[in-house]
Formats: C-alpha cells, structure tokens, sequence
C-alpha cells in the first residue's frame, strides 16, 4: 500500500485536485475538499485551511493527522505533495516526526512553497529533503526548466506556468513521474 499525502493551501481551487486519475475505492480522506483517488494507491489529502478540533494552526493540524491517521496507515512509503503554506506545514512535520518520517516518507513535491531550510529548527532535515524533495516554481520557463535555487534548499523547477495557483496543476505529469522514481544518491 502506498499513501499519498496532499497538503494544500487557501490558494489551490477544490478543482485543482480532481486529478485526472482512475478511481480506487481505497482512500483516506481527512478534508473539506474533495477526495484525490489515484489507481492502486491510498490517499490522504490534509487541508491546512480546515483544522480539526482544538488545532489552532496549520502546524498543529497535520501534527494531528500525521499521529491520528499516517501513523496507523498500512502504508509503508509516504509521498507529500505540499502547495505554497503546505510545504511550511511538510518541513514542520519532517522536523517533529524527523525519524519516523525520514522512514516512512519517500518523496516530497513542493509546488511553489514558501518553507525555509534555512531555520535552526530544519537544519536537521536540510540534507534529507535536498535528497527527497523537488519545488516546481511559478515561472515563464516551461516546464521542468531548472531555477536558481537557494544555498541549501531542494531542487527548484519550473512548473511551466507563471500563476501561483496553477503550479500543481500544470507540473502534475512531471510531479507523479518524480513522485514514481528512486531516490538519487
């Protein structure tokens, strides 16, 4: 069983996540929006702008998710995708869970995320997610364009369009291709 995990922020439209997928019937859902379901994979979309009970931020929202739901998931390999704030929310989970989810999670893609490697608090796990993660960025440059990327941050991708809200979307193919492939050494 595989799991993804789709972290999205205000900005993503509810339609930019019905992916063009086959249906599975074996998804969990944690979300006001609506559900991804991808063929032969388990999903679990965490929707930053909808806190559960007693969660009063985002952080505190996937900490709840991340104890109460992917720790019980079968699922023995993780893939994040994290849009804008999501990707703040995915680093915060890497640094509180760091070797729980160093373990369980595969891969991570970024779309146009505004986290920070660069904090005393990620440090920790700056090396784990330049080997994990990708951020496909707004840009002019078509898709899958290497940018300029920061001293010690992920890889940085054009995600073939200049709209914040339209990165998912428009890298979508080449996000599920990195989300398939071995980690590089």
């Amino acid at each position: 069983v595989h799991t993804f995990l789709a972290i999205r922020s205000n900005h993503l439209t509810h339609s930019t996540w019905y992916f063009n997928c086959h249906v599975q019937t074996d998804v969990t859902y944690v979300s006001m929006a609506p559900p991804i379901l991808i063929t032969g994979s388990r999903i679990m979309l965490l929707d930053v702008m909808f806190f559960l009970q007693h969660n009063s931020t985002p952080e505190q929202h996937a900490e709840y998710v991340w104890k109460h739901f992917v720790t019980k998931a079968k699922a023995r390999r993780v893939d994040i995708i994290a849009h804008s704030f999501g990707g703040v929310v995915a680093v915060s989970l890497a640094v509180n869970f760091a070797d729980e989810f160093q373990k369980r999670v595969h891969k991570i893609a970024f779309t146009d995320s505004v986290h920070d490697l660069d904090s005393f608090s990620a440090r920790k796990i700056r090396r784990w997610m330049t080997n994990h993660a990708v951020n496909w960025v707004s840009s002019p440059d078509p898709l899958n364009t290497t940018q300029t990327s920061f001293r010690g941050d992920v890889t940085r991708i054009s995600a073939g369009t200049t709209k914040h809200e339209e990165t998912s979307w428009s890298a979508f193919d080449s996000i599920f291709t990195h989300l398939a492939s071995p980690i590089a050494s």
